[in-house]
């Protein structure tokens, strides 16, 4: 799981501070927060253990060979997402107020959007803050 650090020694006594509730947060909201973090003038480090941000919405077409994890030493695929997902909620909730998730020329039309274009959005998200330069990939 990704880590969030907050380096802020004028605020905290300590030189680093860990914000590990970043941990428990869906991966849009962890966004919002480290640029939400960075407006405020802290440093922010964040460590991805993938090489691409997306978390949830970064879909796997792996499998495990061992469904009932009886094999210690066999591969293990973490993925939440199936190929034909599609989130419950329309894409006039999934954004935010000064960045809102519109339709985009050649995506999918419907209100319902499928995992790749809540993954498009995040990544877009990440690169127009300049929150890409932040993230600490495969770490």
């Amino acid at each position: 799981m990704d880590k969030l650090l907050v380096f802020a020694p004028t605020l905290h006594p300590y030189p680093y501070l860990s914000v590990t509730a970043f941990d428990l947060i869906k991966c849009e909201s962890r966004k919002y927060g480290q640029r939400e973090l960075q407006r405020e003038g802290h440093r922010v480090v964040v460590f991805e253990k993938v090489d691409k941000v997306g978390g949830t919405w970064l879909y796997n077409t792996q499998v495990e060979t061992d469904l009932l994890g009886i094999y210690p030493n066999q591969k293990i695929v973490h993925s939440n997402l199936y190929r034909s997902l599609r989130v419950n909620l329309p894409r006039q909730v999934m954004g935010f107020l000064d960045y809102p998730f519109t339709k985009k020329e050649g995506c999918d039309p419907r209100h319902f959007l499928g995992h790749e274009e809540v993954f498009w959005f995040l990544e877009d998200f990440a690169w127009d803050f300049g929150l890409m330069e932040l993230i600490q990939f495969e770490h």
